[in-house]
């Protein structure tokens, strides 16, 4: 082997030992995005990711970003600026939540429409307060939206639903909504009551713990029902109806978890991303192994993985990262759009490769 044979050689190893880690993109409003505090992140049918913001809507096709902000003068316009979840209906409608109230949007009209729902008296009224989160349960044809004063629960193709009271009344802060399928449970979180139970039959919620008053997300994973709260993540032992001790040391801010296979990524506001393996007691935090750091804050509110499994992560104040499923090993140095995943190999393996033959 000549000498720029080996010098090729040795390169190319180092730049094999050096690009083992995940490809990463980031997105803030130099790339288009409206704002760059992300609250809730979502994938259509049609493959387009979206992005609720503290200042505006966006979809984004993998190369430009369509912005949906309200409009005084145009009715169809999106009720609020401030977006904090998105969900999808089985028609491919997404169910919005701002802090002006959800909305369901029609992407073949261009349309929002505000959604209404029946109080305790049967009486129609709008809904025009927060939404915290909506879900989706296609098997049993119903969407959930959790509140500032309560659960409002709609049949899939109507946007009048009937509100859900507590303790007789409608002026509780459901703050999350979880659904086991297996127990045909939903799990609710009340704020200032603890965990409760909403029964679909009955039209009842009960508490089921109150040991925990304040969360700020609920999310069944594989090994559960985990709780986040702003001391830190607990997991919740349905047969016993117990809480576990909270798997972090320290008073930590806990925004959302993402079960990924046997990881659990944990959210946090302020602290940064952190993992938790099915042998680990305590989470660690993650870093990226390349030169490019993952997140440009270490304020976390959602985390969401794409259809072709790509992470999604969305900041406060540090917008969109986006990481790869695939490490950046020496034959996949090549550009992807993340959602068409169309790729041209990168020159320079075209360059080595052809030395390496002669």
């Amino acid at each position: 082997m000549n000498k720029l044979k080996s010098f090729l050689v040795i390169s190319l190893l180092s730049l094999i030992s050096f690009g083992q880690n995940y490809p990463i993109k980031h997105l803030d409003i130099s790339s288009g995005l409206s704002n760059n505090s992300v609250a809730t992140i979502y994938q259509d049918q049609n493959g387009y990711m979206w992005f609720g913001t503290f200042d505006g809507l966006n979809r984004y096709d993998g190369n430009d970003f369509k912005i949906y902000r309200h409009i005084h003068t145009d009715p169809n316009s999106i009720q609020g600026n401030a977006i904090s979840c998105i969900e999808g209906d089985y028609e491919n409608n997404l169910w919005i939540g701002t802090t002006a109230g959800p909305v369901v949007f029609n992407a073949e009209r261009s349309s929002f429409s505000p959604l209404k729902y029946y109080d305790t008296n049967k009486k129609i009224k709008p809904l025009k307060i927060t939404a915290y989160e909506i879900i989706a349960v296609h098997s049993l044809h119903i969407i959930l939206v959790a509140t500032k004063e309560g659960i409002v629960v709609y049949k899939e193709g109507e946007q009048i639903g009937t509100a859900i009271p507590f303790n007789g009344k409608l002026d509780y802060i459901a703050r999350s909504i979880s659904y086991n399928a297996k127990k045909q449970i939903f799990y609710v979180f009340i704020t200032g009551t603890g965990l409760c139970q909403y029964d679909i039959k009955s039209k009842r919620i009960t508490v089921l713990n109150d040991t925990i008053t304040g969360a700020n997300c609920i999310k069944l994973t594989n090994e559960g029902l985990w709780i986040g709260s702003d001391e830190g993540a607990y997991l919740y032992n349905h047969s016993l109806n117990t809480y576990s001790k909270n798997y972090f040391e320290e008073k930590t801010v806990v925004r959302d978890f993402f079960q990924q296979e046997n990881r659990l990524w944990i959210a946090t506001d302020g602290a940064g991303l952190f993992t938790l393996s099915k042998n680990q007691t305590t989470p660690v935090l993650y870093r990226a192994s390349g030169p490019v750091s993952l997140l440009n804050s270490k304020s976390l509110y959602d985390i969401f993985q794409s259809k072709t499994g790509e992470m999604w992560f969305g900041t406060l104040r540090g917008g969109v990262s986006m990481m790869g499923k695939k490490p950046l090993y020496f034959n996949h140095f090549k550009s992807k759009n993340p959602l068409t995943h169309k790729e041209d190999e990168d020159p320079a393996c075209k360059f080595y490769a052809f030395f390496l033959r002669r």
